[in-house]
């Protein structure tokens, strides 16, 4: 305990490993000295805000944190079973099958249910030391009681529970066997046992000279507070010659005599399941919780579905007959291409930057690694894309009108997906990147303001600049636009009348569909504009890999 600025979220964080830069000293357990990193993986640790998956149930996430954090040893059977008995436990048998729901409360678990299920998650690594940071932080005492309450019953399982907490009730207080007292500025001035109706920790501060007794009924946590910041003496320098000083140093060397058992040696098979392992887990999860997400998946779907319809039925159908004709496709495609990928760009945007806070929640407790966290989420979104495009491509493509060649609609249908696939996962990789969402809005509109205009049809590509030549091709919608335009009028030789510098003439639509561009592009170049948008698409996912590593790495 201790008032605000008294160090009590940073002594938490640095005595959990959560925070180690700039600090010095040895970890022993079982009086044997051992690696941060192995202290870390034994011990589970509770934030004050709840950062939870909104969209997965309480059992799903605690079966999915006991699978990736128990011993690899660890059979099915045995996992299930000890899930059950944390739901027992604690008390959630009622909401173990309700989503967590969003964390400002407006659906979902209430506070109290969300803390609870956040410990859960941890209780499933079964680590024999959990930290809290002030769990009743923002709950009343009524659900600060059921809070603590369950935390007595998880000690009684033989574990170390510590809390940070700011102002404990008296209730509160007295569910714990010890307590700290930080002065502001992270100095102790009190620690040792609180004894039965804090009878030890009240001796011990009515023997500071200055502090007055406890008054009838009186909060003993808020008399403590206040008799530190009221006593008349240095009331650290009280305690470091204080007999309980002595007794807490005396105790400390015992402790920190080597036992027969070290505790890497005992936990040996406590070993993190395999990457590959993580990402089957993480697989099934995410792509539970993209089922649950009707605004982003079913959005994109319809959306995209009335956006095909409007857009082909613009258009006469029939073959191109006109210069116009074939102008009005091509630019057809470009604009149906763009806003889709737009779309999809901002939908997977923001849901990235919404999933950024709990990626870095679970990492920081080491649920699993960067990269199967990436790829899952790849994986899952690739399954709906695939869904998404071919409903799109399929509306689209026969109601304006195209070629009803099979292989035309192959080159059609994987340039469309390609297009979409880069925008998603820039999408991804941008909402990682910056984590405000506005800012990441803000940027993103820049972004794709310049992608857009150095496509290759707001300028003639052959006219661009050669200042601004690299832009166009660095523009990924120059190679979908390269891609679509000449593998749609490829072998399209119906002769259509053009105007030209030169005066009329006539040209096959094939022809003409190059000459619009300026003899850029070009039906040779149709592999590599497919490729460059592949690589595009894996650049951005691996930029947001080390853009999660590096994030990760900060937040603990």
């Amino acid at each position: 305990i201790g008032a605000s600025a008294a160090g009590k979220t940073t002594l938490l964080n640095i005595l959990s490993g959560r925070t180690s830069e700039g600090v010095t000293g040895t970890i022993l357990l079982n009086g044997h000295k051992e690696s941060l990193s192995f202290f870390r993986r034994v011990c589970g640790f509770v934030s004050r805000t709840d950062v939870l998956p909104a969209y997965n149930t309480v059992s799903e996430c605690l079966h999915t944190s006991a699978h990736l954090r128990l011993p690899v040893s660890t059979t099915k059977q045995a996992r299930i079973k000890f899930v059950r008995h944390i739901i027992r436990l604690l008390g959630i048998e009622n909401i173990t099958n309700e989503l967590l729901g969003s964390s400002d409360g407006q659906w979902g678990l209430t506070p109290d249910q969300r803390k609870l299920a956040n410990i859960a998650m941890e209780f499933a690594a079964n680590p024999p030391i959990i930290f809290l940071d002030d769990p009743t932080a923002g709950l009343d005492s009524y659900q600060a009681g059921k809070i603590l309450n369950a935390l007595r019953r998880v000690a009684g399982t033989e574990r170390t529970i510590v809390c940070s907490m700011e102002f404990p009730s008296a209730y509160q207080f007295h569910k714990f066997d010890n307590v700290l007292a930080l002065k502001p500025g992270g100095r102790c001035a009190y620690f040792g046992p609180i004894g039965h109706d804090s009878e030890s920790m009240l001796s011990y501060f009515h023997s500071v000279p200055g502090v007055s007794g406890i008054s009838s009924g009186a909060n003993p946590a808020t008399f403590a507070l206040e008799a530190i910041e009221r006593a008349q003496i240095d009331i650290v320098m009280f305690f470091n010659h204080s007999r309980l000083k002595s007794d807490n140093d005396r105790r400390l060397k015992e402790l920190a005599t080597p036992t027969n058992e070290k505790p890497s040696e005992l936990l040996k098979e406590k070993l993190r399941v395999s990457q590959w392992v993580q990402f089957k887990v993480l697989v099934i999860s995410t792509l539970r919780m993209y089922w649950r997400l009707p605004y982003y998946n079913l959005a994109r779907m319809f959306s995209g579905l009335l956006f095909a319809l409007v857009c082909g039925s613009l258009p006469k159908r029939g073959p191109v007959k006109t210069q116009s004709d074939v102008v009005t496709q091509i630019l057809l495609m470009y604009v149906v291409c763009v806003f889709m990928a737009n779309t999809n760009l901002y939908a997977a945007m923001d849901l990235a930057n919404r999933e950024l806070q709990v990626f870095l929640r679970e990492r920081a407790v080491r649920l699993y690694d960067t990269i199967p966290y990436a790829m899952s989420r790849v994986v899952a979104e690739l399954v709906f894309l695939c869904l998404n495009i071919t409903v799109f491509t399929f509306t689209f493509y026969f109601t304006v009108g195209l070629d009803t060649n099979i292989y035309k609609f192959y080159w059609f249908w994987m340039y469309y997906a390609l297009t979409i696939s880069v925008a998603v996962f820039f999408g991804q990789m941008f909402g990682s990147l910056v984590v405000n969402g506005g800012d990441a809005g803000n940027y993103a509109d820049l972004i794709m303001g310049l992608m857009t205009t150095f496509g290759g049809v707001t300028i003639n590509p052959a006219k661009i600049p050669k200042m601004w030549q690299l832009a166009f091709w660095m523009s990924p919608y120059h190679y979908m636009l390269e891609g679509i335009s000449t593998t749609t009028f490829h072998g399209n030789h119906r002769v259509v009348d053009v105007i030209t510098s030169d005066g009329p003439t006539t040209m096959t639509a094939e022809e003409y569909s190059e000459y619009f561009f300026g003899g850029v592009f070009s039906y040779d170049n149709r592999w590599t504009a497919s490729t460059a948008l592949g690589c595009v698409a894996l650049g951005c996912i691996f930029i947001r890999i080390f853009t999660l590593h590096l994030r990760s790495r900060g937040s603990g």
